[in-house]
């Protein structure tokens, strides 16, 4: 029993030392060649479209590659939230008016 103890500690140490000796490594360029046109490309390879782009200082830049058509479905998706929001504003004040009808009025005589 302790034999197996002292080579599961070797195999714990041995273990831990792989992965802090394990370093994260990027391959290709950082930047993407051409700027918003390369962006443009690289989504289109991807049957997607150019929404925006990312800047992490000098060291990299991305692109946001997104669905076709996301502009109108979220233009689509916001103008159907403002709607709603806008109706519920209205009967809430709506109620309010009503409420304040119904309430009666105490006169205070001197």
């Amino acid at each position: 029993m302790k034999c197996f103890s002292k080579g599961l500690f070797v195999l714990i140490c041995l273990a831990m030392l792989f992965l802090v000796g394990c370093q994260t490594v990027f391959i290709g360029d950082s930047h993407i060649p051409g700027g918003v046109q390369g962006c443009e490309a690289k989504c289109g390879e991807q049957g997607l479209e150019l929404a925006g782009m990312v800047m992490l200082g000098e060291y990299t830049d991305g692109c946001i590659c997104a669905v076709p058509g996301y502009e109108q479905q979220a233009m689509d998706a916001a103008g159907a939230v403002t709607g709603g929001a806008v109706g519920v504003i209205m009967q809430m004040r709506e109620q309010q008016q009503q409420q304040s009808h119904q309430q009666p009025h105490h006169h205070v005589h001197k």
